[in-house]
């Protein structure tokens, strides 16, 4: 009798403790582990659940797009994506701007940058240091966070290797939408202050620097013309898909014509146009005729039909000649052989212009906006990185000079 009072009592004490020990939704989120691994990237932040409170450990996961994941926290990736989140979150609490405080971003940029870009020549002589002390500081926005070097740095990331938006926001640990707003400010900004680095040459100075591979047959030579094009994204609109197509590319880019001096400097680019456009519309639209002055010599490929439009402004054309259906002397094949000896500087030249990723890649409909202006900037770091490699090889020669 009273073993049988004592078990309803102990039934009762017992139940009551598993109760207490129960998970409840508002303490427990994980009630099983799931075998996705996800980006550390793609992390926003995560919660640690333990045994002593619920039924198995377990690190719940919040990605950026608000999704919830429950992991083992035994696993390798497991961990390693909780100590980068940790570390995101201690660098942006470094970065924090505190208020009445002038110091900004130096500590997360020695953390995310400096790997990638501690030598100058991999942006040769457009580094933002220079840039930013040369010509740039005065034009500084002071609404941004940011130092001005590192909202530089970004903008040239984005220029010479076309990173994605994303990408540059988790390596200066900001958000994506003040990416965007930097790289838009900045673009504005340097397409006005860098214009002057894409000048017309004078025609003695061009025949000051005409290089010994001209002097011998085309000493006259003002410009060498060429038309390039860079790949898009495929429009949404039909008419812009069709305007921008191209039949020798077989995809959607964009056309801008180019003038190279003989010693290689870009004396003009053009606006972007459809990969539609003929080279001759281009180069009558774009406005470099103006440019030419009486007894100049243009230099062109075989596509440039525009004899006519120099016919009238008395400026001479040289075109290699064209095999019809008879067959082309020995005279004319030795003279083409001449031209495209020569004309390799203007693909020397569109080469340089295209390491520029967001030129040689495929540009996002975003970018096409501001294209004009890309290809300005691109152009003008190009001639700037040109004009510092000379000054480097003169002080080199002159040490070696010195030395002997």
């Amino acid at each position: 009798m009273r073993c049988v009072s004592i078990t309803p009592l102990l039934a009762t004490m017992l139940l009551a403790q598993v109760t207490c020990q129960m998970p409840g939704p508002s303490t427990c989120l994980c009630l099983k582990t799931s075998e996705v691994v996800l980006r550390k990237e793609n992390i926003r932040s995560y919660k640690i659940q333990k045994t002593s409170v619920c039924q198995i450990d377990a690190v719940q996961f919040k990605t950026v797009r608000g999704l919830t994941f429950c992991s083992d926290p035994r696993k390798l990736w497991v961990k390693r994506a909780i100590q980068y989140v940790d570390k995101k979150k201690n660098a942006n609490k470094t970065t924090a701007r505190p208020k009445n405080s002038t110091s900004t971003f130096k500590t997360t940029t020695q953390l995310n940058t400096t790997s990638h870009w501690n030598r100058q020549d991999e942006l040769g002589a457009s580094s933002p240091k220079f840039i930013n002390e040369a010509v740039l500081r005065p034009h500084a926005n002071v609404s941004y966070q940011n130092e001005v070097e590192q909202q530089i740095l970004l903008t040239l990331m984005k220029l010479k290797l076309n990173l994605l938006i994303e990408d540059l926001a988790i390596r200066f640990c900001i958000s994506v939408s003040q990416v965007s707003r930097i790289i838009s400010f900045w673009i504005d900004t340097m397409a006005v202050v860098l214009k002057d680095l894409i000048p017309w040459l004078l025609k003695e100075t061009i025949r000051a620097t005409t290089p010994e591979a001209f002097k011998q047959y085309y000493p006259n030579v003002t410009c060498i013309l060429d038309c390039t094009e860079s790949e898009i994204q495929k429009p949404r609109n039909l008419d812009s898909r069709s305007e921008s197509y191209s039949h020798y590319y077989a995809c959607n880019t964009i056309k801008y014509l180019v003038a190279i001096a003989p010693c290689g400097l870009v004396m003009f680019i053009s606006a972007a146009y459809g990969g539609r456009c003929r080279d001759k519309f281009i180069t009558c639209d774009s406005g470099i005729l103006e440019y030419f002055k009486l007894g100049d010599e243009v230099m062109v490929d075989r596509g440039f039909l525009i004899r006519d439009l120099l016919y009238e402004r008395q400026v001479n054309l040289i075109i290699p000649h064209f095999a019809n259906k008879t067959q082309l002397t020995e005279e004319k094949v030795t003279c083409s052989h001449r031209i495209a000896n020569v004309r390799i500087h203007v693909e020397g030249a569109i080469r340089r212009l295209k390491v520029y990723k967001v030129l040689s890649q495929t540009l996002p409909i975003t970018l096409m906006p501001k294209i004009d202006k890309i290809l300005r900037i691109c152009a003008a770091l190009v001639n700037l990185h040109d004009f510092f490699w000379s000054l480097h090889s003169i002080y080199a020669a002159h040490q070696c000079k010195k030395a002997l």
